[in-house]
Order: structure tokens, then sequence, then C-alpha cells
């Protein structure tokens, strides 16, 4: 699995846990649903500036999504 492929597992099961829709947390990030729906899927190389908006909606700081995906 790669670095992208891990991030939109983890971003997905976090969302998931929390109730919430993609375009919900697309919307609190302040991208694109599309834009969302490619990284959760792995097909899209997200800048440490989106990951971090991504942490914000999710309620989850960088180091705890980045320790997910190490565990992973």
């Amino acid at each position: 699995m790669n670095l992208n492929e891990n991030l939109g597992k983890v971003i997905k099961r976090i969302r998931l846990s929390k109730n919430l829709t993609q375009k919900d947390v697309a919307k609190l990030a302040g991208i694109s649903l599309k834009y969302y729906g490619a990284i959760e899927r792995g097909k899209s190389s997200p800048s440490l500036k989106v990951v971090f908006k991504i942490s914000l909606a999710l309620e989850k700081s960088l180091s705890e999504l980045f320790s997910e995906m190490k565990n992973k």
C-alpha cells in the first residue's frame, strides 16, 4: 500500500467513526467533494496544507493522523 492509499484509508476510517459524509468533511476542510473523494481513494496526493485542513475537519491533530498512518 502506498502513502496516498494509506492516508485515504485512515481518513475514511476516522470520518466513518464520526458519522460524517465525504461532503461534510470536504465542506469543513474547504475543498471540493471530488477532490476529497480522490484523496480518500488514494488517487490524489494532497499538499500538507490540505491534509492539515482535513485533520482539522476530523478534529485530529496532524501527529495523530500520521501516527495512525504509521500503525497501518
